[in-house]
């Protein structure tokens, strides 16, 4: 990963609440952010960018980002964020398995079946997971949010290392103002994802 906040290449496998909220942060933190969307989500980014509405205030934001509909096989990116949902992680997983050029992975999955199919499909090294602070539901392309206060998003390595990515794909996240706290217990977190 590089050392400048605004040189990261984030790709977002993924564009429903968190795949959106944390687009639009990352991209508005100075990130070259694309996402990877499908259907009609696919086609609301492309003309409307991502439109999020805050619960708590009603405050509105638009974000252009770049959009994909379908996962790039030989692009690079600095680390790819999946926030997908359980149905749709095998389908997921074998779109993500093409791309052998991103070297970080970070998932905030709901799984509790723990992450050897991760590992299992694009090797231990490449797999960080993480618990989003934030929550809400998609309404046409508006995607109405809410933020926990003073949470953090909660991220760390399979064997509980605060490694040098871990530490670098934090510092992209709070550049965009959303905290990070590092867990040396993300393999028993997964349980929350």
């Amino acid at each position: 990963m590089k050392e400048e906040k605004n040189n990261y290449k984030v790709l977002v496998f993924g564009a429903g609440v968190l795949g959106s909220l944390y687009g639009a942060k990352l991209q508005e933190g100075g990130c070259d952010v694309t996402i990877v969307a499908r259907g009609q989500r696919y086609k609301d980014l492309k003309e409307h960018g991502i439109i999020i509405e805050y619960f708590d205030t009603g405050e509105r934001t638009t974000t252009k980002v770049k959009v994909l509909d379908s996962m790039p096989p030989d692009d690079y990116y600095d680390f790819c964020l999946v926030p997908v949902q359980k149905i749709q992680f095998d389908s997921a997983l074998k779109a993500l398995a093409f791309n052998k050029k991103i070297p970080a992975f970070l998932f905030m999955v709901n799984n509790t079946e723990g992450p050897q199919a991760l590992i299992d499909i694009l090797g231990k090294e490449r797999v960080i997971l993480g618990f989003a602070n934030a929550g809400g539901e998609r309404d046409g392309h508006l995607v109405r949010l809410m933020i926990a206060n003073g949470k953090a998003i909660t991220m760390g390595e399979l064997d509980g290392r605060v490694s040098e990515r871990l530490q670098q794909s934090a510092s992209i996240f709070k550049a965009a103002d959303s905290p990070v706290d590092f867990s040396r217990n993300a393999v028993y977190f997964r349980l929350q994802l």
